[in-house]
């Protein structure tokens, strides 16, 4: 008795159907963990296109690798618990760096935000910065160290910190 006739019917068709079924779900589960991934990493949701899958990983990997040794410090909400709000995370950033935050422009290292914790740490106003530009503040052999830290390019992507020396009158 043969039961793959002539119209395709039969186990051999169900196995084919099955096989292409799992095929299909283990493709959707991929690029639904491949889309979370890329949600999770800030260089990949600051891209103007969505990138392809290996684009995804590589930044992944380029992101995990950046953030081995410097602790977790991000804001975006990935990383926060549940039971925090935004600001209080911020505050609780700050007070443990005892330090302050920034916002540049990267394209004219104009001040966009800074803490209101700048003020005891660098002794100026947080309203002194606003407006100014970062290549005003620092020491004049660190203004093109500065400029190449805050350029475009992909390399700036990748998370580095760089110590700069900020002149106080």
């Amino acid at each position: 008795m043969d039961f793959d006739d002539e119209d395709g019917e039969g186990p051999s068709k169900f196995s084919r159907e099955n096989h292409s079924e799992i095929e299909r779900r283990r493709r959707n589960k991929m690029t639904q963990y491949i889309t979370e991934l890329s949600d999770m990493v800030p260089t990949c949701s600051a891209l103007a296109r969505k990138p392809d899958k290996l684009t995804i990983l590589r930044m992944a990997v380029s992101h995990m690798k950046s953030m081995r040794g410097t602790g977790n410090t991000s804001t975006d909400g990935a990383y926060k618990p549940s039971f925090l709000t935004e600001q209080e995370l911020k505050h609780l950033i700050l007070e443990a760096a005892d330090g302050f935050l920034f916002v540049v422009a990267a394209e004219t290292g104009r001040v966009i935000y800074v803490s209101d914790s700048v003020t005891p740490v660098l002794n100026h106003p947080q309203s002194e910065w606003f407006g100014s530009t970062l290549y005003e503040q620092v020491h004049p052999d660190d203004v093109d160290k500065l400029r190449e830290q805050l350029s475009t390019s992909e390399n700036s992507m990748t998370g580095r910190n760089t110590a700069i020396h900020i002149d106080i009158p």
